[in-house]
């Protein structure tokens, strides 16, 4: 009876944050962001940038009412010659750095059957980007958005990410953010991606962390976040499995 009211109250405070944040109304206690700078070895980083920029032919584009660019969802990252970013990105030992650097012992990963796990973003048309937004959350936990620049070639000297914890729009130097991970709570602080110029080009991988991966039994909360996921990444996502067994039909 004890933990089914624990969950009530999670539950319940989850939509409440949810709803409110549609508003414009956010937690003041959720408006920490971090910046970890060199969060892979030179050599390894180098290794996994050559990797994507010589694999540009499995990007596809996906644009919507609200983004403009292309997205790959950890199920296409699988079923792809760039699975080595998973290895890399998706480990224990990088997320133990990452929760001694924040100070978070119960931050993990969203479950594997999440596509938004792991993500790849290019932006590299004059008009790409996002404008300023908050993302859902469907776990009972607090949801961190990881943004690892991989490349930004542009003609600024601040990335194009911004956010803004507490009302106050936060930029990043573009040296600070290579090799770097900026980890903000997404669905509680403001963000967008400023439109790119012609002849810009921006490349990161969106992680997904949480610190309760106890999936929402709220059918509102799920059906909203599908939604978002189909505009987003232009396909209804299923779990892992699923997934990879359909695209394993598609190669035979």
């Amino acid at each position: 009876m004890k933990n089914f009211l624990s969950t009530i109250r999670l539950e319940a405070s989850l939509l409440k944050r949810n709803i409110l944040s549609k508003f414009g109304i956010y937690s003041a206690t959720m408006q920490n962001h971090f910046l970890l700078e060199e969060l892979l070895p030179a050599d390894k980083f180098q290794r996994l940038q050559n990797l994507v920029l010589q694999n540009k032919q499995v990007f596809f584009r996906k644009d919507s009412f609200f983004r403009q660019g292309t997205a790959l969802d950890a199920f296409d990252l699988q079923t792809s010659p760039l699975t080595p970013l998973i290895d890399e990105l998706v480990n224990e030992h990088l997320l133990e750095r990452i929760r001694k650097s924040t100070n978070m012992p119960n931050l993990v990963y969203a479950p594997q059957g999440d596509g938004n796990q792991i993500s790849l973003l290019y932006y590299g048309d004059d008009g790409d980007g996002i404008g300023w937004h908050v993302d859902g959350n469907i776990y009972l936990g607090q949801r961190w958005a990881g943004i690892f620049t991989l490349h930004e070639q542009t003609n600024e000297s601040t990335s194009k990410l911004e956010i803004k914890p507490h009302g106050k729009t936060t930029v990043f130097t573009k040296e600070s953010v290579f090799n770097g991970l900026i980890l903000f709570q997404g669905d509680q602080i403001r963000h967008r991606v400023r439109s790119m110029q012609k002849g810009e080009e921006r490349l990161v991988i969106n992680l997904l962390f949480t610190t309760n991966p106890t999936h929402t039994k709220n059918p509102l909360l799920k059906g909203y976040q599908a939604l978002v996921n189909y505009f987003f990444y232009g396909k209804l996502q299923t779990s892992f499995k699923k997934n990879l067994h359909q695209q394993e039909k598609k190669n035979d």
